[in-house]
């Protein structure tokens, strides 16, 4: 008896250990909630700024009339003026739109031959023209305007001075008569030959 006492032990000790174990595997879970679950944060751009420099440039009409001879009529000599002054100088009027006159971008003036042969042949010279900036133009606000002279010379053929002054009393004073006329009509149909463009462009940047 004293055997199925202990056996009955055994059992139920077997049984409590049994217990035992279920009872510790159990887990004591918690979950907390809440706190705050929003926020917002605004973002500011840095400022943009619209700076209109958009320049409208427009070339009017030559002013005064390109005419290669003596400043005065001559009246004796060799060669001899008909009416009129001669004219080595003419105005091109310049209008600039823009929203200020400090955006008046420099600008380059370039005169060229575009047709004939008076330059090449010696008979003119065309002007080097300083670059144009803002300073050249008049106005207080927009259209600005600038009138652009253009002022040309005479060329090596006549000694960088005018056919009559080089025919009766330069070095061309020597000069058979026969041979002056041919000169003279080679310079009238290299003249009546030739036109000239001025360009006018901004000028490149430093660095562009």
């Amino acid at each position: 008896m004293k055997f199925l006492k202990n056996k009955k032990v055994v059992l139920a000790s077997g049984i409590i250990l049994g217990i035992a174990a279920i009872t510790s595997s159990a887990l004591a879970a918690y979950i907390v909630t809440g706190g705050k679950k929003d926020g917002s944060q605004t973002i500011d751009p840095s400022t943009i700024e619209i700076q209109n420099k958009i320049t409208t440039l427009e070339v009017g009409a030559v002013s005064g009339t390109l005419l290669f001879e003596p400043d005065n009529p001559v009246s004796s000599g060799r060669v001899l003026t008909s009416t009129g002054d001669g004219n080595l100088t003419v105005t091109i009027p310049l209008t600039v739109t823009v929203s200020e006159k400090s955006y008046i971008p420099e600008m380059t003036v370039t005169v060229t031959e575009s047709a004939g042969t008076a330059v090449t042949d010696g008979y003119v010279t065309v002007p080097t023209i300083d670059n144009l900036t803002s300073d050249d133009f008049s106005g207080t606000k927009s259209p600005f305007t600038c009138n652009l002279e253009v002022n040309f010379d005479w060329g090596i053929e006549f000694d960088y001075g005018d056919p009559v002054t080089y025919y009766n009393t330069g070095n061309g004073s020597n000069i058979d008569a026969s041979q002056v006329v041919k000169d003279m009509e080679a310079f009238a149909t290299a003249v009546n030959a030739t036109t000239f463009t001025v360009t006018i462009d901004a000028a490149a940047s430093v660095g562009a």
